[in-house]
């Protein structure tokens, strides 16, 4: 007997597993009976939900607090698909961008699922071109509001899409202290400090629907541990230090991050040096704590609860690339003194020196007279004028430390005593920006084509970089011995470059970089940005965008020699390792051209596998 049975289920079915039994009773015979069992699961088809876990997140690589910016991307799904791509949208208009991810398998309902590295701002673009639809290399996604869009196809073919909203976004978070950051004298009771965070992006992630208030920032306090501290509705926040048992001074700094984790630490603004009261001690200030490239500074150097005090002698540390000693002269204030009573006060100034990336300068000064009256309060001595080099020989930015090496004190009729000294930072705002990144191009890769093969010096490949700015300008870059590049000395303006890289015996790469600068204090400044390591594909040794028969032509030619063009793998001779990038690539247009030529199969009447033979390559 065959029986096929069916089950009508309600609309108003409530989504879940559902099983029961089929009886099957003999007519002739009541007290016979079966049961077949039976279960289905009545489900939505579809994605259930997308989540990029992070609201928001920075894809700056150039903070001083180590944050490293990215959203895990997770999703469940309603029925089971097939292919699941993670697509980058403009959150404004709708327009797909390029791919995230991509996926194939068996993908079952009720999982959980997460991209691998998450999304940390790269994505590969869609060029519009449909014979390569998807460019090469990936590209970093400017500032601004976005969605990633799941797009899951089942077995049947019907396809499924879902997304979910976040922004990329690349400022820093304003902090405002109440007591500003220094050297302080505390007693037992330590100190209590109170300050500001403020992220005018809470205001744009309010606006978008987002529960969010300046409580989503974060301090920390770094001293002798790492501490949180908590942040109200306003970003008001505040913290108390006292010193620790048996020391006469402790340090402490904040790090700051908003909720895309841009942020700041170390900053002289919220940096302190606590003291215990009455000791002595010599401290220096700067009257400059944010510095632009070619500003010059006045530290000075001052002397507290010194007796009987008449100098001192004191060695400071600066680093060499980023400041010059312009002018040392004594403090008014301490030649108003001598004046007043009749003394002399000499400045003596030691060489500088270098040390590592330091260099180093001892300075002294003492009173001397017929009667030397020594002076009983607390008094700044020396005054130090530091220019911030206009171009430095690496890129310089945030706080540049001038430290105080040693400290002693002169008090009269007493040997010099050695006694605490507290240098100072400075934040270096750049004036320039600098663009860096990476080639991954496919001949430089190493045994195992996953890095590159650094037994190569690929500062010798013969690589150039330009950028081409709105303003009409061409700035060139240079690389290192790892393939990567530095662009120097761009403006700080917000405009759009056009980057060309040029590798014998690959495509040429063209990719469009902006935000490039930087807004610190409402005034533009440089930035330092990073790309990640760009793959590159190899073959066009003759440059013309397409990689066809005229590619391996050209590499029969120059068969055994050193021609960088046809050299692809940079080893120093023309060989079946070159030829093997044309094999692979073969008949692929540059996906960075819009309208590359047309590949050619033949060339005076030959075909690839002609000359392979030729070659006696197999």
């Amino acid at each position: 007997m065959d029986i096929k049975p069916s089950i009508k289920i309600p609309t108003s079915a409530e989504l879940g597993n559902y099983e029961g039994y089929i009886y099957f009773t003999n007519k002739e015979n009541n007290e016979e009976v079966y049961q077949v069992p039976f279960g289905f699961k009545h489900i939505k088809e579809g994605i259930n939900e997308v989540d990029a876990y992070f609201t928001s997140f920075t894809t700056r690589r150039d903070l001083n607090n180590s944050a490293y910016g990215f959203t895990p991307i997770l999703f469940s799904l309603s029925s089971s698909m097939e292919t699941v791509d993670v697509v980058l949208k403009d959150a404004d208009t709708g327009e797909a961008l390029g791919l995230i991810d991509a996926y194939q398998g068996f993908f079952p309902e009720e999982l959980i699922y997460e991209t691998e590295f998450g999304f940390n701002g790269l994505y590969v673009p869609f060029t519009g071109n449909a014979d390569n639809p998807v460019a090469y290399a990936k590209k970093l996604a400017a500032p601004g509001k976005y969605e990633v869009e799941i797009i899951a196809t089942n077995k049947d073919g019907k396809v499924f899409k879902k997304s979910d909203m976040f922004f990329i976004e690349n400022t820093l978070p304003e902090i405002t202290m109440q007591t500003p950051g220094g050297v302080y004298e505390v007693n037992e009771e330590g100190m209590t400090i109170k300050g500001k965070i403020f992220d005018k992006h809470v205001n744009t992630m309010k606006e978008n629907g987002f529960t969010i208030d300046q409580s989503s920032n974060n301090v920390y306090l770094l001293n002798e541990s790492f501490t949180p501290i908590s942040v109200d509705k306003d970003g008001n926040f505040n913290f108390n230090t006292v010193l620790p048992n048996g020391k006469d001074f402790t340090k402490a700094t904040l790090q700051t991050f908003d909720n895309a984790l841009n942020g700041m630490q170390d900053h002289p603004d919220f940096t302190y040096t606590f003291v215990k009261q009455g000791i002595p001690y010599m401290k220096l200030f700067s009257n400059k704590n944010n510095a632009k490239y070619g500003d010059t500074l006045t530290v000075t150097l001052s002397a507290h609860h010194i007796k009987d005090l008449t100098g001192g002698e004191f060695t400071l540390a600066f680093p060499s690339s980023t400041y010059e000693v312009t002018n040392t002269e004594l403090n008014k204030e301490f030649t108003a003194y001598a004046e007043a009573h009749n003394l002399q006060a000499d400045l003596t100034k030691g060489e500088i020196t270098a040390a590592g990336s330091q260099n180093r300068i001892t300075l002294s000064t003492m009173l001397t007279g017929e009667t030397v009256q020594p002076i009983q309060t607390s008094m700044p001595l020396i005054d130090v004028t530091l220019k911030v080099k206009e171009n430095p020989n690496s890129y310089t930015k945030w706080i540049q430390n001038i430290n105080v090496t040693s400290a002693k004190a002169f008090s009269l009729n007493q040997a010099p005593v050695s006694i605490h000294g507290f240098g100072q930072g400075v934040n270096i705002i750049p004036t320039v920006s600098q663009l860096e990144g990476g080639i991954l191009a496919d001949g430089f890769l190493g045994e195992y084509g996953i890095w590159l093969d650094y037994n190569k010096d690929f500062s010798k490949a013969g690589m150039t970089i330009e950028a081409v700015g709105e303003d009409g300008k061409t700035y060139n870059g240079d690389f290192n011995y790892s393939a990567r590049y530095f662009l120097k000395n761009l403006p700080a303006t917000d405009q759009q470059y056009d980057i060309t890289v040029k590798i014998p015996g690959h495509f040429d790469r063209h990719v469009t970089v902006s935000n490039l600068h930087d807004m610190y204090n409402g005034e533009s400044a440089g930035r330092m940005t990073y790309i990640f390591y760009a793959s590159v594909m190899g073959g066009d040794v003759n440059n013309d965008n397409v990689i066809d028969i005229m590619d391996a032509d050209y590499i029969k030619t120059y068969w055994g020699k050193d021609k960088r063009e046809a050299d692809i793998n940079f080893d120093g001779f023309v060989d079946a390792k070159d030829m093997q990038f044309v094999r692979q690539h073969y008949l692929k247009q540059n996906p960075d051209v819009q309208k590359a030529p047309t590949a050619k199969e033949i060339y005076k009447g030959k075909r690839i596998d002609d000359i392979l033979k030729e070659l006696n390559i197999q």
